[in-house]
């Protein structure tokens, strides 16, 4: 390799901006997560699966449905 073109072969290596990319949205994302209140049980009804499973009405359809 050439001298003065560093580590990588290209300008911007995809895996390196990636990375980057990756652990800013991972800060971001944890950031937005414990900032805003949380959703009420009513909302995540059915979506999220510690609700799903603590919901006898929704669990009771699900079995109907099975058998």
């Amino acid at each position: 390799s050439p001298a003065g073109r560093g580590v990588f072969a290209s300008e911007e290596p995809f895996l390196f901006v990636a990375w980057w990319t990756f652990v800013l949205s991972l800060v971001v994302t944890t950031l937005v997560s414990l900032v805003t209140p949380p959703e009420p049980p009513e909302r995540l009804r059915g979506l999220v699966w510690r609700e799903a499973v603590r919901d006898e009405e929704l669990q009771a359809n699900l079995r109907a449905r099975l058998g």
